[in-house]
Parts: C-alpha cells; structure tokens; sequence
C-alpha cells in the first residue's frame, strides 16, 4: 500500500491567489492555441525555411504555459509519493519526443522500470524533461536516456548527447547561474537550475562530463524506496 506525506500549506489559499489562478488559466489557454497553430503550420510547411521558426514558436508557447501553470499550481503542494521509474520516464519523454523528431534527433532508452523514489511526480517529470530538452536543443544527433542502479539503494538517470560538448569554464557555471550555450531564443540557461533544485529536493545529485566536440552527460543519482 502506498503512502504519503503532505506538504507544505498551499500558497493558493493566500489572498488574491484566485483571480491570479484564473488569469493564469485564460493565458494558458491562449498559449496552447498559438502553440496548436503553429504546430498546424508546421505541417503545412514542406521544405520551407520558416518550419524552424514555427517549431520554436509552438514549443516555447507549450513551455510558457508549463511555466505560467508552476506559478499558480506549484509542484511544491503535490504530496510526495513512491513512484515507478518507468512511469516517470514515460511521462518525461512523452513531452519530448515529438520534439525530438522535428529536429532529427535519435532519442533511445535503455530503461529498468522497477526501481522506486519517492517523489513529487510532477516536479521530477519536469526536471527530468529539461535534461532532455537541453539535450535535443544541444546540436546532437543522438540523444541517450539511461535509467537503473547508481549503488546501494540509489537509482541513476543519465541522458547523454553527442552533440559539441561544453567548455570546461561554462560547465563550472552552468550550476551556479542561468547559463546557456543554446542559440539566441531557445533557452535563458534557467532549465539546469530548476532541475538540479528539484534533484536536490529529492535527495539526489546532478553531475556534468563533458568532452568538446564529443558529449555531454548530466547523471543524477536519486535514493529508491522498497
């Protein structure tokens, strides 16, 4: 049987918090129809130069409504929870393959679904879709997610790319501030950030290999539940 433990009071019973709630919901909605136009578009678009601009446009729309829903919803008030790896996972990639595919980018898995961690699912599935939007978004061609044992009672998720690696003196930053090697309007280097918080709310570590020319891994190692 599965247990759980509350967490902190919600900051929707702030006054004021409603109407914001409601704004946030109407904008939402917006997001998602210019997003489902231009994902529409994208279709219709063949050959022509502009389908890279109107990916960009439907996934920053999605992410904007992702981002305005944290404000109102925070994953913060979710109750923690033992959760299945592989339904984790599922849920990260089945935000990010379709982006994958725009770009041409192979994304493979090699994942063992059985282990557990306790966790706020929709705060780890959003971490764990960064570490890979960071990774399509990187140049690669191929893009690896490996999930199984870190050691004693410790599960490790790895998503490695092959795309041009990161300096040695960006990747001393890329924890510490928002930094970001994507080109102008794909990203403000805040994903990292937010993943490795939401990792260490979690009890796991974040970690960075990185040879230029070559790859980039980021590991994070979490502690399973029986």
């Amino acid at each position: 049987m599965s247990t759980s433990a509350p967490g902190p009071p919600s900051r929707l019973e702030r006054p004021g918090v409603a109407p914001a709630r409601e704004a946030v919901h109407e904008a939402n909605n917006l997001l998602q129809a210019i997003a489902a136009e231009a994902y529409l578009l994208l279709d219709r678009a063949g050959d022509d130069p502009a389908r890279v601009l109107l990916g960009r446009i439907a996934d920053q729309a999605v992410a904007a409504g992702h981002a305005l829903s944290r404000v109102v919803e925070p994953a913060i008030d979710e109750p923690l929870a033992p959760l299945g790896a592989g339904d984790l996972v599922a849920a990260a990639l089945a935000e990010v393959e379709a982006r994958a595919t725009r770009r041409g980018v192979a994304l493979t898995r090699d994942v063992d679904p059985a282990p557990r961690v306790l966790a706020r699912r929709r705060a780890l599935v959003h971490a764990l879709v960064n570490l890979l939007v960071n990774a399509v978004q990187s140049g690669a061609r191929r893009v690896s997610l490996a999930v199984g044992a870190g050691g004693p009672r410790r599960l490790r998720v790895r998503v490695r790319d092959d795309g041009p690696g990161i300096p040695g003196a960006v990747r001393a930053l890329l924890l510490q501030a928002p930094v970001t090697t994507k080109p102008p309007r794909e990203g403000m280097g805040l994903g990292l950030l937010i993943a490795r918080q939401v990792f260490e709310e979690h009890g796991g570590r974040l970690a960075i290999d990185s040879r230029a020319g070559e790859f980039t891994e980021v590991s994070v190692d979490l502690p399973v539940v029986e």
